[in-house]
């Protein structure tokens, strides 16, 4: 997870369009980084079920971040 909080906070804002686009189109490792910006309010407003909703997204896609994630926020 100490990747995807670099890279939300290195970007913040520009990258939840970007992730956003590419998360839409399918891209699994969008859906997870996208999940962690809601996740730490990093160029989102903080949102724990927006978070699990891009987490599962992703790991139905077989990111492994993505379930562990998401199974982490389940708990």
């Amino acid at each position: 997870m100490l990747n995807e909080l670099f890279v939300c906070k290195l970007v913040g804002k520009r990258a939840k369009i970007y992730y956003e686009k590419a998360a839409n189109k399918g891209h699994a490792r969008a859906m997870v980084f996208l999940g962690t910006l809601y996740y730490n309010g990093s160029g989102a407003e903080k949102n724990f079920d927006l978070a699990k909703y891009w987490y599962k997204k992703g790991c139905s896609l077989n990111e492994k971040k993505g379930c562990e994630y998401y199974e982490i926020l389940n708990k």
